[in-house]
């Protein structure tokens, strides 16, 4: 480079002194991409783990809009999949299967309290009371298929009616609701988990799901008809064509103004209860 400068006039710039402000530009040029490339790759290192994290979540084709706040350890970490899980009392509820404890967790400060056994499934809260139904093989006290409460005031046990096998239990509309194998659908006062009317259905196909809501029992069964029953009158009021004999509903809750039912074959089906 310096030796392809030209010579200098009289009064200006020496060939020499040009070639040194060239090569300050050039080395300043240099080090400040040096200096870019090394800021991009910190960048990277640094959002490459969340960038493959947000991947990983929205797979989905989702948009992450959150993380969790807390992750809080149980005392059993034996749960199976199914375990109840109820929300309500300033607190969220777990119920194992198989006879593992209550277990509260307190919603403002995440701490956990273990309760005394329900020994059932499928837990619900109703008047301060979370009940919860036994099954034969499900307690180590032996105790008959019925409705177990837990008085959360007292940490009293009640012992409720004797029933049949329960695939499910619901709260709502001022009563606690079974779906009972044999029977149908069955309404248990939430105080004292004892029988106030058993509403019998036409077909003996039992029923796997129950939902309370916006004025309605719903019952969904495997091979039966899909069911609203009034909850004030036990009368069954229609019959909701929501799945086949090869795409029968799974499941149904209730909210918005509507029954919701997934169906074997991954679609959702929205009834207007009105």
């Amino acid at each position: 480079a310096y030796d392809g400068t030209a010579p200098a006039e009289l009064g200006e710039e020496g060939a020499y002194e040009r070639f040194l402000r060239r090569r300050a530009r050039y080395v300043g040029s240099v080090a400040a991409k040096v200096g870019l490339v090394l800021v991009l790759a910190v960048a990277v290192v640094a959002v490459a783990p969340r960038a493959l994290t947000d991947r990983q979540e929205t797979l989905d084709g989702s948009r992450p809009v959150g993380r969790g706040d807390a992750r809080i350890a149980l005392a059993d970490r034996k749960y199976q999949e199914g375990a109840g899980l109820v929300v309500g009392e300033g607190a969220v509820w777990v119920d194992g299967l198989n006879g593992i404890w209550i277990e509260r967790v307190d919603a403002d400060s995440h701490q956990v309290h273990r309760l005394r056994r329900l020994t059932g499934r499928s837990i619900v809260l109703a008047d301060g009371i979370l009940w919860s139904v036994a099954q034969r093989d499900q307690n180590p006290e032996r105790i008959p298929v019925g409705l177990i409460g837990l008085d959360l005031r007292t940490n009293r046990v009640i012992r409720g009616a004797d029933l049949s096998t329960v695939p499910d239990v619901a709260a709502g509309a001022g009563a606690v609701w079974v779906a009972e194998d044999g029977v149908g659908v069955t309404q248990l006062d939430p105080r004292t988990g004892q029988v106030l009317r058993r509403i019998r259905l036409p077909d003996a196909s039992p029923l796997i799901h129950l939902a309370v809501g916006d004025g309605a029992v719903i019952g969904v069964g495997f091979g039966a008809p899909t069911v609203r029953i009034d909850p004030r009158s036990g009368r069954i009021v229609a019959r909701l064509p929501v799945g086949s004999a090869t795409n029968p509903a799974t499941n149904v809750v209730i909210g918005h103004g509507s029954a919701w039912f997934l169906r074997v074959d991954g679609t959702v089906v929205r009834v207007d209860l009105r």
